[in-house]
């Protein structure tokens, strides 16, 4: 018999504007990973976000353990079993992604892009990819099928857009750095790092690593800058996670990097005065994950 899960919950935060009756109008967005689960509802006819939560538990290990985990997560709610939403997104944080140029993608051998980075089980994941068309890549991910069987239970009657977690990612940073220079884009969360480039409004490169310490984390912005020779005194670099300049974090990176710089909200999106609590660099990836439909 699986153990009830711990939830620690990081934010919870419900607009007044949001409303049961207007479930068709909103977009229900997800972002699941092995230990920690998020929510925001977004309003697509006034692009507003209405509603965004983030819970840690203790890592898991298998796709039964995540499941079992989002079923007590759910159980919590009387709104996310709804099956009546505008549009479902769904994504996924993990290491199981291959960005290909999109000019070189052939949807016939996606899983041999994926194998290049990963170990695939052909057996029990699929393979899906996501185009970017604005910056010429495309990112091909796998899913559990026990995970994705679950969620196609769960809401029987929508379509279901599956996403990698770094799409979400790369939408959100074409819409602020559109302009040619170089920009290093940084998304923290408590165990992995985002790291990706934009130059001339392309993506120069993209990739993700775990960390556990504030020197890991100025480690491998430190590595990336040196393997794509970008001089940290003149390469403007954002960073977006759930700390302020007041943290180590901060501190340990503005030491080497000239132009630091704490990332905002997705412009595309409005919030209101309830979401004054929340940091303007939270939430990046989960906030723009209605730009991936």
């Amino acid at each position: 018999m699986e153990t009830a899960q711990q939830f620690y919950p990081t934010y919870k935060i419900k607009d007044p504007k949001f409303s049961i009756e207007e479930l068709s109008s909103y977009s229900l967005n997800i972002l699941v990973s092995d230990s920690d689960c998020s929510v925001a509802v977004i309003d697509v006819r006034k692009s507003r976000c209405l509603y965004a939560e983030k819970s840690e538990f203790e890592k898991t290990y298998s796709s039964k353990q995540q499941i079992t985990i989002l079923e007590q997560f759910y159980e919590d709610h009387h709104f996310l079993k709804a099956g009546f939403w505008k549009s479902i997104n769904i994504s996924l944080k993990n290491d199981k992604f291959s960005l290909v140029p999109l000019s070189l993608f052939d949807d016939s051998i996606a899983d041999e892009y994926l194998a290049l980075n990963c170990e695939i089980d052909r057996k029990n994941e699929t393979i899906y990819n996501y185009q970017h068309k604005n910056v010429g890549a495309c990112n091909v991910f796998s899913l559990d099928n026990d995970l994705q069987e679950w969620f196609k239970i769960t809401y029987p009657t929508r379509d279901i857009n599956f996403i990698h977690q770094t799409s979400a990612f790369i939408e959100g940073i074409t819409k602020i750095f559109t302009d040619r220079k170089k920009s290093l884009a940084v998304l923290c969360d408590h165990n992995s790092i985002n790291i990706a480039l934009i130059e001339n409004k392309q993506l120069i490169y993209c990739n993700v690593f775990s960390y556990n310490t504030a020197e890991d984390l100025l480690y491998y912005v430190m590595y990336v800058m040196n393997e794509l020779e970008l001089n940290p005194d003149k390469v403007p670099v954002t960073i977006w996670g759930d700390f302020d300049q007041t943290s180590i974090y901060f501190a340990k990176l503005f030491k080497y990097i000239r132009e630091l710089h704490l990332g905002h909200r997705p412009e595309t999106l409005s919030f209101g005065y309830v979401f004054d609590e929340l940091f303007e660099h939270s939430l990046f990836d989960l906030l723009n994950m209605h730009l991936c439909e």
